[in-house]
């Protein structure tokens, strides 16, 4: 059967045929446009949520990303506190006296015997050193 003849052998009921059947609305107004009224506030209205749940989406991600920048500055100032920490007691520790005793031993100095007191000699006073001047570079 073709689609043609399908279709005339459906029979179209005509609105005489069922008289208790009737459009309400007002008189003079159609139900298209009223329709065309309400889907275009509904999809608006659609609209306007997915646009909204769109910047909240791009909203939030800016703020994780800050966050996460925040963590990371966060993070290399308590590193850098920690280190900063670490040489003030080490400068701590080398300024006091026992840290320069180690210091100095570390360096290959020793302890004098006797403490000597070192003060200025006027010119004249000094004997000349017994095996020639000391800051030449050259021997006896």
């Amino acid at each position: 059967m073709s689609r043609a003849n399908s279709a005339a052998a459906v029979a179209v009921p005509k609105p005489a045929d069922w008289p208790q059947l009737r459009v309400v609305g007002h008189e003079g107004q159609s139900t298209g446009p009223r329709f065309r009224t309400v889907a275009l506030f509904g999809s608006l209205f659609i609209i306007i949520v997915f646009v909204t749940l769109l910047v909240v989406a791009v909203l939030h991600a800016l703020h994780v990303q800050t966050q996460v920048e925040i963590d990371s500055v966060r993070a290399t100032n308590a590193e850098l506190e920690s280190r900063l920490t670490r040489r003030l007691a080490e400068r701590a520790e080398l300024d006091a006296p026992v840290g320069v005793l180690d210091a100095a031993a570390g360096g290959g100095l020793v302890e004098a015997s006797d403490l000597v007191m070192l003060s200025v000699v006027p010119e004249g006073l000094l004997a000349p050193p017994a095996g020639g001047d000391p800051f030449s570079g050259s021997s006896p």
